[in-house]
């Protein structure tokens, strides 16, 4: 990303390029702890990711954002009072970001959780995106930046599918005939309820299959967002299914006039076809 012109770390700062060298890396520390001095960061820590930028770094830049440089760093390293105060200072505003593209609630805090996500948590074997920051601008233009490509790409997922084709929404040959025959006659009352249940499924169980499924976040990534253990999201997880179900079930039987045996049959394929290609689609297209 350092030497990518378009990347939201190239507006502003010096221009001389590849010029690490000649930082002084302890007067940078000095700067960056002066602002930030009780965030626990050690200074071979610092220098070392300094170091570790490269020709993405500028000395006049890095310099004059020394502040911003050291909590990235920090951050990076996962401490509590950096992490904190990211979300404090930044985080915080991407209402303001982003408001020029979307400000209703449900959208920004979506937009906030991915900018999170993509900023702050490890993507083994990739580090989290924050370490791409070289302070070539100030970090709070940069996480705004950032904040407008997540809003925007947020916007964009739905006309990225479309509406689905008959092909799309045909049985597919490895259907069994009874599931074959339930998808042809019900299926768009089944699509319809999917997309009805996860619209009215609470904020945080509909963000979570997002991650899940559609950002494929893994568990361990979606509970270090939340501070919590990955037994925990599992169990979120399956709560949030099991309530898809039940609201599907219940939206499906209402539309349709079955007998309770047919009834029994339609229930089964639905529970069988909230999987995860489904789930991502109607996810991502609500």
């Amino acid at each position: 990303m350092g030497g990518d012109r378009n990347s939201p770390d190239a507006a502003g700062g010096g221009r001389t390029r590849g010029d690490a060298a000649r930082l002084d890396y302890d007067a940078l520390a000095k700067a960056g702890g002066a602002t930030w001095s009780d965030l626990g960061l050690d200074a071979a820590a610092f220098t070392a990711h300094v170091r570790s930028l490269g020709s993405a770094i500028e000395v006049e830049a890095a310099t004059r954002h020394a502040a911003d440089l050291y909590l990235a760093c920090a951050c990076l390293a996962q401490l509590p009072k950096a992490l904190r105060a990211f979300e404090s200072t930044y985080l915080s505003r991407v209402p303001e970001f982003i408001a020029r593209i979307g400000c209703e609630r449900d959208f920004v805090q979506e937009v906030t959780q991915s900018l999170r996500a993509r900023l702050l948590v490890a993507d083994p074997p990739d580090p989290a995106r924050i370490a791409s920051y070289s302070a070539r601008a100030p970090l709070l233009s940069w996480v705004a930046v950032c904040a407008q490509r997540a809003a925007l790409d947020q916007r964009r997922r739905p006309s990225e599918r479309g509406t689905p084709s008959a092909a799309e929404r045909a049985p597919s040959p490895a259907d069994d005939p009874e599931t074959a025959y339930f998808k042809l006659r019900y299926g768009r009352v089944f699509e319809s309820s999917i997309a009805t249940a996860v619209a009215r499924l609470p904020a945080r169980e509909r963000l979570l299959l997002r991650l899940w499924l559609y950002e494929g976040l893994s568990m361990e990534r979606i509970g270090a967002m939340y501070g919590v253990n990955v037994s925990t999201v599992s169990r979120w997880l399956a709560k949030a299914r099991e309530a898809l179900g039940v609201d599907v079930e219940a939206l499906v039987r209402g539309e349709l006039n079955v007998s309770e045996s047919e009834f029994a049959s339609l229930s089964r394929l639905i529970r069988s076809q909230l999987d995860e290609t489904v789930l991502r689609d109607l996810v991502r297209s609500r």
